[in-house]
C-alpha cells in the first residue's frame, strides 16, 4: 500500500488542534500528535462518573482529548452540549465546524471520483483529527491529487494507493452475499466492503460448513478478503414518555402487546399523489399491530401497522414499518436532540458515498438511551458505510450502515439517526455495546411513504 504522506501544513494543522483543546485541560499534556486516552487515565477514570465516562468515550471516536482532568475542566464551563452530546469548549466547537465542512466537502469529491475505475473509496478518519482519505488503484494518485488541489484541500488530506477498487471489492461481497442468501439455513452474521483496509469483510456464524467457507475464500484473493467465524452476531438493544401532543422523532410508543420502540419520524407522506395520508415511521421488528404514543396504552392511539419490510427469516433493504394513519395533531416532522429540544431535518439522504461515508458524524436519539443519558443523545461515526447483516429473527438487511455509537440501549429500536440536517435512517440493532446497525432511509420508500420536510 502507497501512501501520499501529508504535508507539513497538515501536520501543522492536526498539532495546532491538539495543542489548543489540552489548553483549556487543567493542565494535562499529551502528545500534540496523539490525544490523551482514558486508557492513559485508567486510574483516574475509576473515580468518574457514566456521565465522564461517556464524555471520554465519545471524545476517543472523535480524536479529541479525552483526559478525566479536560472532561471535567469542560464540564464546568461549557461552550456547547448539543453537536456531540456531550460538552465541548469553544476550541472543539470550532474543530467540529471544521470537520462538519470537510464532510461537505468529502461529499462533492465522492461525487466526481466514485464512477472512476481507479477508486478505491473515501472516509474521514474522526479519531486521527478528522482528516480525509482517498484510496485508489495504481494510476489514480495524480487524479485524486488534481480534484483535492482545486478544492485547496491536497495539504490536508491522504492519499492511498491500494490493491483493489472499490467496484471489484464490492462485486466480491455481493458475490459472498449470494452465497450465503442460498443456503437453507442463515449462516450469516454480515458482509460489508471495508474501504480503509482494502478488503471484504465476511462474519459468520460458528456452525458454517467448511464447503460455504472455502467457497467464499475461492471467490477472490486471499490478501482482498477479511474472515471470521463464530464472532458475536447482531443483537437487537430527559424523559420520552410524553403520552400527549406531537408524536416527535425520539419519544417512545407502545404496541398493545406492550413492545416499546422509538417513534422514528411521524410526517411520513403515503406517496400516492392522491393521498393526504400521513404515518409515523419506526423499527418494523418492533411488531406489527395497534400502536399508541408513550410507555402503555392511556396515551394517545397512534395507529395501527399499514406497511412493514421486516418478516422473520427475510431479506431486505429496511428494517421499518408506517404506523397511522395520524391525526393531524400528532404529526410533525420534528425530532428531538439533547435536553429534548426539537430539531428539523431538511432532507433524506442518497444512496452512495455522498451521505454514507466512513467518517461521518451521525447522531442518535433513542428514547431509552437519551433517558439514560440524563437527556443527551447519542454521537458518533460510521465505521461501515454499506453493510449486509443478519439481524433481528434472522432477518437479513442489505446495504445498512454500522456505527461506532456504544451506548444504545433495548428501546432505542427505530430512532432516528441525522447528520446536520440530513434524515440518515433508523436503528434496526446494536452489536455487543460497541456498536449500532441502521436501516437508510433513501429505502423508507418502500412503504409507500416518504419523510415530508417542512
Amino acid at each position: 500500500m502507497k501512501i501520499r504522506l501529508m504535508h507539513p501544513k497538515a501536520v501543522q494543522s492536526l498539532v495546532l488542534v491538539a495543542c489548543c483543546s489540552v489548553a483549556l485541560g487543567a493542565g494535562v499534556s499529551p502528545s500534540a500528535s496523539e490525544p490523551a486516552t482514558a486508557l492513559q487515565n485508567s486510574e483516574m477514570a475509576k473515580d468518574a462518573t457514566a456521565e465522564e465516562i461517556r464524555a471520554i468515550n465519545v471524545r476517543e471516536r472523535f480524536g479529541l482529548t479525552s483526559t478525566l482532568d479536560h472532561v471535567r475542566a469542560v464540564s464546568a464551563r461549557p461552550s456547547d452540549q448539543s453537536m456531540l452530546g456531550i460538552p465541548l469548549d469553544a476550541v472543539e466547537v470550532v474543530e467540529m465546524d471544521r470537520r462538519s465542512a470537510l464532510e461537505s466537502a468529502l461529499s462533492e469529491v465522492a461525487l466526481v471520483l466514485q464512477d472512476a475505475d481507479f477508486f478505491g473509496g473515501i472516509w474521514l478518519d474522526q479519531r486521527a483529527g478528522g482528516v480525509l482519505n482517498i484510496a485508489v488503484t495504481e494510476g489514480g494518485l495524480e487524479a485524486a491529487d488534481r480534484e483535492l488541489a482545486s478544492r485547496g484541500l491536497l495539504d490536508t488530506s491522504v492519499v492511498r494507493q491500494v490493491a483493489f477498487s472499490k467496484a471489484q471489492l464490492d462485486a466480491w461481497s455481493m458475490d459472498a452475499l449470494k452465497i450465503l442468501l442460498e443456503q437453507g439455513k442463515n449462516y450469516m452474521h454480515s458482509v460489508s466492503t471495508d474501504t480503509p483496509s482494502n478488503k471484504v469483510r465476511v462474519d459468520l456464524a460458528e456452525d458454517t460448513p467448511r464447503e460455504i467457507i472455502d467457497e467464499i475464500k475461492g471467490l477472490m484473493p486471499s490478501e482482498a478478503l477479511a474472515m471470521t467465524v463464530g464472532g458475536p452476531g447482531w443483537v437487537e438493544q430527559g424523559i420520552r414518555d410524553k403520552p400527549w401532543g406531537r408524536a416527535y422523532g425520539g419519544l417512545w410508543m407502545t404496541r398493545n402487546e406492550n413492545a416499546d420502540c422509538t417513534v422514528g419520524f411521524s410526517k411520513m407522506r403515503d406517496t400516492n399523489p392522491n393521498s393526504d395520508l400521513v404515518y409515523t415511521l419506526t423499527a418494523g421488528h418492533c411488531g406489527q399491530g395497534q400502536w399508541w404514543q408513550g410507555l402503555d396504552t392511556a396515551g394517545a392511539y397512534l395507529g395501527v401497522t399499514q406497511a412493514t419490510t421486516w418478516y422473520p427469516d427475510a431479506t431486505g433493504y429496511c428494517d421499518c414499518q408506517i404506523v397511522g394513519a395520524l391525526q393531524s395533531e400528532r404529526r410533525t416532522s420534528k425530532v428531538l436532540v439533547s435536553n429534548n429540544a426539537l430539531y428539523d431535518y431538511t432532507r433524506t439522504a442518497s444512496v452512495g458515498s455522498a451521505d454514507y461515508f466512513v467518517g461521518k458524524a451521525v447522531c442518535m436519539s433513542g428514547a431509552k438511551s437519551s433517558e439514560w443519558q440524563s437527556g443527551q443523545i447519542s454521537c458518533g461515526t460510521i465505521t461501515d458505510a454499506s453493510i449486509n447483516a443478519t439481524t433481528n429473527s434472522n432477518y437479513t438487511l442489505l446495504d445498512g450502515f454500522k456505527t461506532d455509537i456504544f451506548d444504545s440501549r433495548g428501546g432505542d429500536s427505530g430512532a432516528p439517526y441525522g447528520s446536520g440536517g440530513t434524515f440518515m435512517g433508523i436503528h434496526s440493532s446494536a452489536r455487543g455495546a460497541n456498536a449500532t446497525l441502521v436501516s437508510k432511509s433513501p429505502y423508507f420508500v418502500q412503504l409507500g411513504a416518504k419523510p415530508e420536510y417542512s
